[in-house]
């Protein structure tokens, strides 16, 4: 007799939930001058793992950068926040703060690419070596 068959929706709300199979580990373990290590399957695989590592910790770090950059134009171009709250001072023209606000964050995030592009690569490489001592 056959089983019946059932959708993915139906499946769902049941609460079954199939897993996607485990991947396989990317270094492998060998044994070189009576030692355990472990090493990748190929350089080129090597690279590639390097190349993916970059990629996400330049996005990250340009999140991160992102993020401190946008406080910074807010103080350098509305100044502290107590000078804001003062009566007898001023405010300046809203589209002229914006204007500042914009320049200053597109210099901040300019600057903080070439850092984290430098990051990346010293931290990926540093973190994928050719060879893992076990021993």
């Amino acid at each position: 007799m056959d089983s019946p068959s059932l959708s993915d929706q139906q499946l769902k709300d049941l609460g079954v939930i199939f897993h996607n199979l485990p991947l396989p580990p990317i270094r492998e373990t060998k044994i070189i001058d009576g030692r355990k290590c472990r090493v990748f399957r190929s350089e080129e695989e090597r690279q590639k793992h390097i190349q993916n590592c970059e990629v996400e910790v330049i996005k990250n770090c340009l999140d991160g950068a992102r993020a401190s950059c946008v406080l910074k134009s807010v103080e350098v171009c509305r100044g502290p926040i107590w000078h804001r709250w003062l009566p007898f001072k001023p405010g300046r023209d809203p589209s002229e703060v914006e204007a500042c606000e914009a320049r200053v964050m597109e210099e901040c995030v300019a600057g903080a690419h070439g850092s984290c592009e430098s990051h990346a690569s010293g931290l990926c490489a540093h973190s994928h070596p050719t060879h893992m001592w076990l021993d």
